[in-house]
């Protein structure tokens, strides 16, 4: 698993409330970008977060590098607390199933998911596969 910090508020409080520790332990891959580390300025908790940026355990990475193709933004016209509140419990997950109701089904391409850079493999689907309901 990959996560990607991009706001400096949490490496500021992983460092604050000594979690970081815990946190690299679990083995995550975590990478943050240039824009959330230039913005922790406490020199406690910089030296911190640069001890596991040292042993490799915290990537930092220019933030265009963060910002995939899968990204978009959207701009909201309606106030934010009216689209969380009808969007409950998950804002994500509305917005998907909006999509899947305009757009429709979409077709499985198993090449496409076997071919995701996160798993630092890459895997051909070169039989016909049949998926059974159960």
């Amino acid at each position: 698993m990959k996560v990607v910090v991009q706001d400096a508020s949490i490496l500021i409080d992983f460092a604050e409330g000594e979690l970081l520790e815990a946190w690299f332990s679990l083995g995550i891959e975590t990478l943050t970008t240039s824009l959330a580390w230039r913005e922790v300025k406490r020199r406690s908790h910089k030296s911190r977060l640069k001890r596991f940026s040292r042993l490799d355990k915290l990537e930092v990475v220019c933030y265009k590098l963060c910002v995939t193709s899968n990204t978009i933004t959207i701009r909201l016209r309606r106030p934010k607390a009216e689209v969380e509140a009808k969007a409950r419990p998950n804002v994500n997950a509305w917005v998907n199933q909006l999509i899947e109701q305009a757009l429709g089904p979409r077709k499985a391409d198993w090449n496409e998911h076997f071919d995701r850079l996160s798993s630092g493999r890459r895997f051909r689907c070169t039989g016909k596969v049949e998926r059974r309901e159960r």
